[in-house]
This record gives C-alpha cells, sequence and structure tokens, in this order.
C-alpha cells in the first residue's frame, strides 16, 4: 500500500464520517482503477451503496472484498445487511452468523441476527441476539431499544423500563425509545410514570409531536375526551 494510497483512504474516511455517500463511492471507484486488490475500498464502496440503497451493487462490493480477505466479518455483516435488503433473509442470516464465526464481539452482527429473527416471529431468539449486542456495546441504542421491545411482547416487563431508559441515557433524543417507552407505560396502566416520562420529552426540542400525542392520550385517560380529541385530530407519530 502505497502513501499516497493511504492518505486516499482516510480521505474517504473522513467523506463516511461527513456522509457524503455518492462523493465517497465516486472516489473509492476512481480509486479501485488503481489498487484493485485494496480491500478497504471495496468494503467502503460497499457501504456507501448500502446508504444509498444501491442494494445489489454493495453485495458485489462485499462479495469482492470476501474474495480478497474471507474472513473479513465486517465485509460478512455489510454482505448480509444487503441480502437482507434484496429479500434474501435465509442468505442474510448465513452472512451474519459468517461474520459472528470470525469476530464472536461484533455488535452490529449479533443485533442483524436480531433482525432476522424478530421477522421470523422467534421472538426469543431474537431478544436473545438483541440482548448480546447490547452486553458487547452498552451504547447501542437500537439494541437496547429493540430489546426492550421484545421483552414487552414476550410479557416479560420486569426489564423493560430500564432497557429503554438504558437508551435514552446514552441519547436522549432517540425518538424509538422515548415513543417505547411511553406506550409500555400506557399499556401497563404505569400512569403516572407516563407523566413523569411525558415531562421529560417536554424539555427536549424536537419532541413536541410525542408530547402533543401523549398529552391528548393522558387527557383520554383521565375522562377529557373532547380535550383529547382535539388534542389528538390528525396527529401522527413514525418512529
Amino acid at each position: 500500500m502505497s502513501q499516497l494510497a493511504q492518505a486516499s483512504l482516510q480521505a474517504l474516511l473522513e467523506l463516511q464520517r461527513a456522509g457524503d455517500y455518492p462523493q465517497l463511492l465516486e472516489q473509492a471507484r476512481a480509486l479501485l482503477v488503481t489498487y484493485p486488490e485494496e480491500l478497504s475500498l471495496h468494503s467502503l464502496a460497499g457501504a456507501a451503496q448500502l446508504e444509498l440503497k444501491a442494494y445489489q451493487a454493495a453485495a458485489d462490493s462485499y462479495r469482492k472484498a470476501l474474495l480478497i480477505r474471507p474472513d473479513f466479518a465486517k465485509a460478512h455483516n455489510g454482505l448480509g445487511v444487503a441480502c437482507l435488503r434484496l429479500g434474501e433473509p435465509q442468505r442474510a442470516a448465513a452472512c451474519f452468523h459468517e461474520a459472528i464465526r470470525h469476530d464472536p464481539a461484533l455488535p452490529q452482527a449479533w443485533f442483524n441476527l436480531g433482525i432476522v429473527y424478530e421477522n421470523r416471529q422467534k421472538l426469543t431468539e431474537a431478544a436473545g441476539y438483541f440482548k448480546q449486542a447490547s452486553l458487547l456495546k452498552p451504547t447501542y441504542c437500537q439494541a437496547l431499544t429493540a430489546l426492550a421491545k421484545l421483552l414487552w411482547e414476550l410479557r416479560r416487563p420486569q426489564q423493560v423500563e430500564a432497557y429503554f431508559k438504558a437508551a435514552l441515557a446514552v441519547n436522549e433524543r432517540y425518538l424509538p425509545a422515548h415513543l417505547g417507552l411511553m406506550q409500555f407505560l400506557e399499556q401497563s396502566n404505569q400512569h403516572e410514570k407516563l407523566r413523569a416520562a411525558l415531562a421529560r420529552v417536554r424539555e427536549i426540542e424536537g419532541m413536541e409531536r410525542l408530547a402533543l400525542l401523549y398529552e391528548g392520550i393522558l387527557s383520554d385517560l383521565d375522562g377529557h375526551t373532547q380535550q383529547a380529541r382535539a388534542q389528538l385530530e390528525d396527529l401522527r407519530i413514525d418512529p
């Protein structure tokens, strides 16, 4: 690997961190003309193509990376994500298992296996994969939130609130965790805790619609039906 290529790779990583995926892909492709056997270039091209929703192209890029280094766990994981987006869940699962075989400490692969098993309605297994992802990476908001939701669906409420709160301790602006926690508190009739959760949401910029939704729900629970109808009319929250 020449110094020029090393400098170019650093520039590509900066583009990835900045989220400039079209430019990342363009530059990776340009460098691949000179360095066709460079593992990182194929992997970065695959990552950019995933973000740009070019899933077949991403799969092709990750396969090229794996021809160069068959034990590259992140490429197996990326290929699995591409296969999942292409509607090939069995192939995706095989990729995630292969990623874990080569790197058991890769939390993204465990999380992605959880998605596959949740889609298969194998909820107990999915919860186990999400939990492993969260153990490997305690700041993994998505894994913590997914685990909390599954535990409630499995009617194991003891740790549901704790996992949602763990996700929010990492990122207080993570909408799916706020919404999941408030739904859990509402459905489990913990209305005083729901009021406290609503008070916290009111203090966070950008959470106004979620606050309005639960102000309406609490108004309805308090018997103020007309007020609730006015608050909830045409209001929708997408996690």
